[in-house]
């Protein structure tokens, strides 16, 4: 069973992160909050009709059985009802994620906007090697909307 997580923590960090867990046999792989423009600082993408990052790498992860999987989001101004989010994986392979409210207690992310974070189906993922992106859609597309996709994490946790 496959599990992905995602979270969005202090701004930094490069390519491909690759951390041990408490078990010999658990590891996770991903990176840290990116800005969706792919740059190490910004104010992101507009959200003026669908806003997608720069792809991201994830290289050398040896987990061969996915647990858990994390994403953090961090939007700045947008108005959450109005918006989908998908994420796209490296054999271009897309998944729904659905937004909800941040939780209250959510710190800002990276240097402006506002964190949220979101489990996936481990099932959902498969494959964990290569470039993702995450795009993200305003269905209302007024003119008027101004929200930003300032940046996101992807956290992949399992087995070797």
């Amino acid at each position: 069973m496959l599990s992905m997580t995602f979270f969005m923590a202090s701004c930094g960090g490069g390519g491909s992160d690759v951390t041990p867990n408490t078990s010999p046999d658990q590891v996770s792989c991903g990176f840290v909050p990116k800005y969706a423009d792919g740059f190490s600082n910004g104010s992101g993408r507009p959200i003026n009709l669908t806003a997608t990052t720069e792809p991201q790498p994830i290289s050398q992860c040896s987990i061969t059985s996915l647990t858990f999987v994390t994403v953090g989001l961090c939007l700045k101004d947008a108005v959450l009802s109005e918006l989908t989010a998908k994420l796209t994986q490296p054999n271009n392979t897309e998944i729904s994620v659905a937004l909800t409210a941040p939780a209250s207690a959510q710190p800002s992310c990276l240097t402006d906007g506002t964190l949220m974070t979101f489990s996936l189906p481990a099932a959902s993922i498969n494959q964990t090697n290569g470039l993702w992106k995450l795009s993200v859609t305003d269905t209302n597309n007024a003119q008027y909307n101004n929200g930003y996709l300032v940046g996101w994490s992807l956290q992949l946790t399992g087995n070797r």
